[in-house]
């Protein structure tokens, strides 16, 4: 998750050490960062709405996690419209106290990127719910609890805002009137080691493990071995008294009900990874390659695709649950039919 910095096209200048200033974007640049913001506002608020208002059924952990993402992609998706329509570095020469932290803390673009990777480890938290639930699921049952889930909650909350405030606010700064970010470099290997702690953190980390996360439930669950099938228990049942009988079909309609749920969000999971890889990958490899002391034209229309398509990583997951996430289409079916029964109400009276 990086918006590398570019280099000076000055002979002799160490390009870890004096970037050009943070490039005014264009007017049609705006429109599609504007626009990926509205897609995102509207669709993980109505996420929020339609998750948090599902009442025929009780919400587990894994259900608020996806709340938790969606309420961090909003205000990401905020984020995007707000930097996008107040940053112009160019209106005026930058000097004081004020601007100082006004370069540091908002053009950097500390909040927003500190939303994303917070983005990033809730994803990993989710990974890891739906692991202990699958592949430890006696632990599971008894592990998640309010209060652990309100920690584990505010420290996802946490990683970005700390990670970022340890590089890319002591890196930026004024200088003669102008905001650089990744700037005050202490040396040129300082810069290197966190090309490559960055590329760690905010990508592979995270990638290495939900790929191990998800081997092992895939494994899992293809070895899974279910209980009493129905067959055999309408078998069994027949020496049974019905009431006997009933309570078999109840528990087996039951466990039916919970794995298909748990299935559900296993394979909503999988595919908001594989979203979260393909919108990351191409910006990550383009900040390694600079690292590594590739030359990358960070003015191309390649380097603005990527950082779209990172961007796009907020509004995306809305259309995943649409199609993918039960309890959001349950939410939805809920919201859209009191609303259509009120509207009947107000009709007949």
């Amino acid at each position: 998750m990086n918006e590398s910095v570019n280099a000076s096209q000055n002979e002799g200048v160490d390009p870890f050490r004096t970037e050009t200033n943070i490039r005014i974007a264009t007017s049609s640049e705006k429109v599609v960062y504007i626009l990926l913001g509205c897609i995102g506002i509207i669709g993980n608020l109505l996420v929020v709405v339609a998750v948090t208002s599902v009442k025929s059924r009780a919400k587990h952990f894994a259900d608020w996690l996806i709340v938790n993402q969606s309420v961090i992609d909003l205000l990401s998706s905020v984020f995007i419209i707000a930097t996008t329509l107040t940053v112009d570095t160019g209106i005026r020469r930058l000097s004081g106290f004020a601007d100082e932290l006004y370069c540091r803390f908002w053009i950097s673009g500390y909040v927003i990127w500190s939303l994303f990777l917070s983005s990033t480890y809730n994803l990993v938290l989710l990974t890891l719910e739906r692991y202990m639930a699958i592949v430890h699921p006696i632990r599971h049952h008894t592990w998640p609890t309010p209060g652990k889930v309100s920690v584990a909650v505010v420290i996802v909350w946490c990683v970005g805002p700390v990670y970022n405030m340890l590089h890319r606010v002591p890196t930026s700064g004024l200088a003669d009137g102008v905001c650089y970010k990744f700037h005050f470099w202490p040396s040129r290997l300082a810069a290197h080691v966190f090309g490559i702690v960055a590329l760690i953190v905010q990508f592979f980390l995270p990638l290495a493990i939900l790929i191990y996360a998800y081997v092992l439930m895939t494994v899992r669950l293809r070895n899974k071995i279910h209980p009493v099938a129905p067959t055999a228990a309408l078998s069994t049942a027949r020496s049974l008294n019905i009431a006997s009988r009933r309570q078999t079909d109840a528990s087996n309609h039951g466990w039916r009900l919970k794995e298909r749920a748990s299935k559900s969000i296993f394979k909503t999971m999988v595919t908001v990874t594989v979203c979260f890889v393909i919108c990351w990958i191409f910006n990550q490899v383009l900040f390694l390659l600079f690292n590594f002391g590739y030359h990358v034209d960070f003015q191309s229309p390649f380097y603005h695709f990527t950082v779209y398509i990172a961007f796009a990583n907020s509004c995306v997951n809305p259309f995943i649950y649409t199609f993918q996430y039960n309890v959001f289409r349950q939410g939805l079916r809920e919201l859209f039919c009191a609303h259509r029964e009120v509207l009947v109400d107000i009709r007949t009276t």
